[in-house]
Protein backbone atom coordinates (compact mmCIF):
# COMPACT_ATOMS: atom_id res chain seq x y z
CA UNK A 1 0.00 0.00 0.00
CA UNK A 2 1.40 3.18 -0.66
CA UNK A 3 1.46 5.92 1.31
CA UNK A 4 1.64 9.80 -0.33
CA UNK A 5 2.99 12.27 2.31
CA UNK A 6 1.34 15.68 1.86
CA UNK A 7 3.63 19.00 0.86
CA UNK A 8 5.48 20.49 3.68
CA UNK A 9 6.58 23.82 4.41
CA UNK A 10 9.16 24.87 6.89
CA UNK A 11 9.64 28.58 7.56
CA UNK A 12 13.54 29.69 8.33
CA UNK A 13 13.65 31.93 10.73
CA UNK A 14 10.52 31.38 12.28
CA UNK A 15 11.59 30.50 15.66
CA UNK A 16 13.29 34.03 15.78
CA UNK A 17 16.61 33.15 16.37
CA UNK A 18 19.33 32.98 13.29
CA UNK A 19 19.90 29.45 11.75
CA UNK A 20 23.40 29.43 13.76
CA UNK A 21 21.88 30.55 16.90
CA UNK A 22 18.91 27.86 16.64
CA UNK A 23 21.57 25.30 15.94
CA UNK A 24 23.67 25.70 18.69
CA UNK A 25 20.73 26.34 21.25
CA UNK A 26 19.04 22.77 20.60
CA UNK A 27 19.09 19.91 17.89
CA UNK A 28 16.65 20.19 15.32
CA UNK A 29 14.75 16.48 15.25
CA UNK A 30 12.13 14.98 13.34
CA UNK A 31 8.77 15.42 14.16
CA UNK A 32 6.53 13.51 11.91
CA UNK A 33 2.86 14.63 11.74
CA UNK A 34 0.14 11.21 10.87
CA UNK A 35 -3.27 12.66 10.77
CA UNK A 36 -5.89 10.01 10.76
CA UNK A 37 -7.60 11.78 7.76
CA UNK A 38 -6.33 14.45 4.99
CA UNK A 39 -6.18 17.15 6.59
CA UNK A 40 -4.64 20.46 6.33
CA UNK A 41 -2.13 20.95 9.85
CA UNK A 42 -0.19 24.12 10.81
CA UNK A 43 2.99 23.67 13.64
CA UNK A 44 2.91 26.76 15.26
CA UNK A 45 4.94 28.72 18.57
CA UNK A 46 2.21 28.10 21.34
CA UNK A 47 2.28 31.66 22.36
CA UNK A 48 2.20 33.56 19.33
CA UNK A 49 0.66 31.45 16.96
CA UNK A 50 3.22 31.96 14.41
CA UNK A 51 3.82 28.80 12.01
CA UNK A 52 6.25 26.89 11.68
CA UNK A 53 5.72 23.91 9.77
CA UNK A 54 2.34 23.77 7.23
CA UNK A 55 1.11 20.13 6.32
CA UNK A 56 -1.57 18.55 3.79
CA UNK A 57 -1.84 14.94 5.06
CA UNK A 58 0.94 13.73 6.53
CA UNK A 59 4.59 15.22 6.90
CA UNK A 60 7.46 15.38 8.56
CA UNK A 61 9.49 18.48 9.91
CA UNK A 62 12.81 19.60 11.25
CA UNK A 63 12.58 21.64 14.82
CA UNK A 64 13.86 21.89 17.86
CA UNK A 65 12.29 19.98 20.97
CA UNK A 66 9.60 21.77 22.62
CA UNK A 67 6.07 22.46 22.83
CA UNK A 68 4.15 23.54 19.69
CA UNK A 69 0.28 23.91 19.19
CA UNK A 70 -0.77 21.90 16.36
CA UNK A 71 -3.33 23.35 14.62
CA UNK A 72 -5.98 21.45 12.36
CA UNK A 73 -8.03 23.47 9.73
CA UNK A 74 -11.73 23.03 9.18
CA UNK A 75 -12.40 20.28 5.92
CA UNK A 76 -15.72 18.96 4.57
CA UNK A 77 -16.91 17.12 7.67
CA UNK A 78 -13.79 18.10 10.47
CA UNK A 79 -13.96 20.74 12.57
CA UNK A 80 -10.84 23.21 13.54
CA UNK A 81 -9.30 22.86 16.35
CA UNK A 82 -5.76 23.37 18.31
CA UNK A 83 -3.98 21.83 21.34
CA UNK A 84 -0.69 22.39 22.37
CA UNK A 85 1.75 19.47 22.63
CA UNK A 86 5.30 18.76 24.05
CA UNK A 87 7.75 17.37 21.47
CA UNK A 88 10.59 15.95 24.05
CA UNK A 89 12.75 14.49 20.74
CA UNK A 90 12.39 12.82 17.51
CA UNK A 91 8.69 12.28 17.71
CA UNK A 92 5.66 10.61 15.82
CA UNK A 93 2.71 12.62 16.17
CA UNK A 94 -1.08 10.86 15.62
CA UNK A 95 -3.57 13.22 15.21
CA UNK A 96 -7.72 12.98 15.08
CA UNK A 97 -9.28 15.70 13.46
CA UNK A 98 -12.69 15.80 15.42
CA UNK A 99 -15.82 15.60 12.91
CA UNK A 100 -19.08 17.77 13.28
CA UNK A 101 -20.77 14.56 13.94
CA UNK A 102 -19.16 14.22 16.95
CA UNK A 103 -20.19 17.92 18.09
CA UNK A 104 -23.56 17.27 16.95
CA UNK A 105 -23.94 13.69 19.05
CA UNK A 106 -23.13 15.03 21.75
CA UNK A 107 -25.00 18.36 22.06
CA UNK A 108 -28.08 16.22 21.32
CA UNK A 109 -27.05 13.97 24.07
CA UNK A 110 -25.92 16.03 26.53
CA UNK A 111 -29.17 18.45 26.10
CA UNK A 112 -31.85 15.33 25.88
CA UNK A 113 -30.26 13.82 28.49
CA UNK A 114 -30.35 17.06 30.99
CA UNK A 115 -34.05 16.91 29.98
CA UNK A 116 -34.64 13.54 31.11
CA UNK A 117 -33.31 14.55 33.98
CA UNK A 118 -35.42 16.95 35.28
CA UNK A 119 -38.20 15.86 33.85
CA UNK A 120 -38.28 12.74 35.20
CA UNK A 121 -37.72 14.31 38.66
CA UNK A 122 -40.40 16.23 38.18
CA UNK A 123 -42.17 13.98 37.27
CA UNK A 124 -41.71 11.88 40.59
CA UNK A 125 -42.07 14.60 42.31
CA UNK A 126 -46.10 15.41 41.76
CA UNK A 127 -46.57 11.68 41.34
CA UNK A 128 -45.37 10.81 45.21
CA UNK A 129 -47.19 13.67 46.89
CA UNK A 130 -50.12 12.68 48.47
CA UNK A 131 -52.97 12.37 45.96
CA UNK A 132 -56.47 12.37 46.76
CA UNK A 133 -59.81 11.97 44.97
CA UNK A 134 -62.65 13.71 44.98
CA UNK A 135 -64.69 11.18 47.89
CA UNK A 136 -60.88 11.62 49.91
CA UNK A 137 -59.85 8.06 49.00
CA UNK A 138 -56.33 7.48 48.01
CA UNK A 139 -55.81 6.76 44.49
CA UNK A 140 -52.85 4.61 43.96
CA UNK A 141 -53.65 3.32 40.17
CA UNK A 142 -51.61 6.39 38.71
CA UNK A 143 -48.69 5.57 40.88
CA UNK A 144 -48.04 1.73 39.54
CA UNK A 145 -47.31 3.58 36.35
CA UNK A 146 -46.23 6.76 36.70
CA UNK A 147 -43.23 6.06 39.56
CA UNK A 148 -41.58 3.63 37.08
CA UNK A 149 -41.45 6.03 34.18
CA UNK A 150 -40.28 8.60 36.30
CA UNK A 151 -37.34 6.47 38.22
CA UNK A 152 -36.58 5.22 34.23
CA UNK A 153 -36.28 8.51 32.66
CA UNK A 154 -33.90 10.02 36.03
CA UNK A 155 -31.72 6.97 35.27
CA UNK A 156 -31.39 7.51 31.35
CA UNK A 157 -30.72 10.97 32.17
CA UNK A 158 -28.02 10.20 34.52
CA UNK A 159 -26.35 8.48 32.00
CA UNK A 160 -26.87 10.64 28.84
CA UNK A 161 -25.79 13.75 30.49
CA UNK A 162 -22.27 13.11 30.73
CA UNK A 163 -21.73 11.07 28.14
CA UNK A 164 -23.62 13.83 25.52
CA UNK A 165 -21.30 16.87 27.18
CA UNK A 166 -18.26 14.89 27.39
CA UNK A 167 -18.18 14.08 24.29
CA UNK A 168 -19.51 17.61 22.90
CA UNK A 169 -16.54 18.90 25.31
CA UNK A 170 -13.73 16.88 23.25
CA UNK A 171 -15.16 17.65 20.10
CA UNK A 172 -13.80 20.96 20.31
CA UNK A 173 -9.80 19.81 20.05
CA UNK A 174 -8.08 17.22 18.08
CA UNK A 175 -6.59 14.41 19.96
CA UNK A 176 -2.81 14.02 19.57
CA UNK A 177 -0.85 11.31 20.58
CA UNK A 178 3.11 11.99 20.74
CA UNK A 179 5.21 8.99 20.81
CA UNK A 180 9.13 8.64 20.01
CA UNK A 181 9.73 8.34 16.59
CA UNK A 182 10.03 4.76 15.66
CA UNK A 183 7.86 2.88 18.53
CA UNK A 184 5.60 0.65 17.71
CA UNK A 185 1.85 1.65 16.98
Amino acid sequence: MRRSLGALVVFAGALGLPATARAQTAPLVPIAIYPETPVRLELQMPDTRQPVALCQGACTAYLPPGKYRLAVHAGSDTRAGNRVVNVPGPSALFVKPRSEGMRTSGLALGIAGSALLVGGMVLLATTLQDDYDGDGYRDDNHRATLVPLGLGAVVVGLVLTPIGWVRFGKSLRPAVDVEPLGAAR
